[in-house]
């Protein structure tokens, strides 16, 4: 079997990365977190990552409003215009 070589960070991300793992340890709660083991039962269990990623969708979707959007009289309705088309 070949061994993986564990894949390298740009030079200032690698630095901050192992200031983070020597203060935090990342690794093991990441691993931690990975590897929990479902009950048979838990038919809800996915509901927490199912927020999270409408939440996500929500920022990214308010962002692009924010950034369409003029609160002035006259551009206000031609901005919704624009958006909506």
């Amino acid at each position: 079997m070949i061994e993986q070589q564990p894949r390298r960070l740009p030079f200032p991300l690698a630095k901050g990365w192992e200031w983070l793992q020597e203060r935090v340890d990342i690794r093991g709660a990441v691993r931690t977190m990975l590897h929990i083991t479902i009950p048979r039962g838990a038919k809800t269990y996915f509901l927490g990552g199912l927020t999270l990623f409408f939440l996500g969708v929500q920022v990214v979707t308010g962002v692009l409003l924010t950034l369409y959007f003029r609160p002035s009289p006259y551009g206000a309705f031609q901005s919704v215009l624009f958006i909506m088309n």
